[in-house]
């Protein structure tokens, strides 16, 4: 099966909302649903099973309201940082889990493939696939695409954290 994937560069001070504006834009996609991130208790991924380990954190688009917690403790993405999450002892080397239309739930691997010196604003530095029509074909990822997409990734990582919730 052909694999939808991007390559980013993101600065470690990124806050998971900012992260999930970073995928919707590397992937072309309309930001129109719900998401959230989930810290999982395993140190690899393997193919999805009927089991899967309880989450070790949810980091949701929504504030975390404590009448309807789950299983799994929540922080708010606005608020939470890559860095945060990363360097904590108990989420170090963890797979992040971001799971995107909870209707048909999307769900994409993080891979943290390593530190390099820090940048101002996420970046696409390759990609494979995509963006996936409503048809399910895939159409190719090409120089074009990679341009326009650093493009508008510079142009919100040039907004102030005030305006970051007010993009169109």
């Amino acid at each position: 099966k052909d694999q939808v994937t991007r390559t980013l560069s993101v600065p470690a001070t990124t806050t998971f909302e900012q992260l999930h504006v970073g995928i919707q834009i590397a992937f072309q996609w309309d930001d129109d649903h719900a998401y959230r991130f989930m810290v999982q208790n395993c140190p690899e991924w393997t193919k999805k099973t009927s089991y899967l380990p309880k989450s070790l954190l949810w980091i949701t688009q929504f504030q975390p309201n404590p009448r309807y917690a789950g299983d799994s403790p929540e922080a708010f993405a606005r608020r939470v940082t890559l860095k945060e999450i990363l360097e904590h002892p108990v989420y170090h080397g963890k797979v992040i889990e971001y799971l995107w239309d909870f209707g048909e739930n999307w769900s994409h691997i993080l891979l943290v493939k390593g530190r390099t010196e820090s940048s101002e604003h996420i970046e696409c530095l390759s990609g494979s696939g995509g963006p996936i029509r409503s048809s399910g074909t895939i159409r190719p990822f090409n120089d074009r695409n990679q341009l326009k997409v650093n493009r508008r990734l510079t142009k919100i990582g040039m907004l102030g954290d005030d305006d970051f919730c007010a993009l169109d």
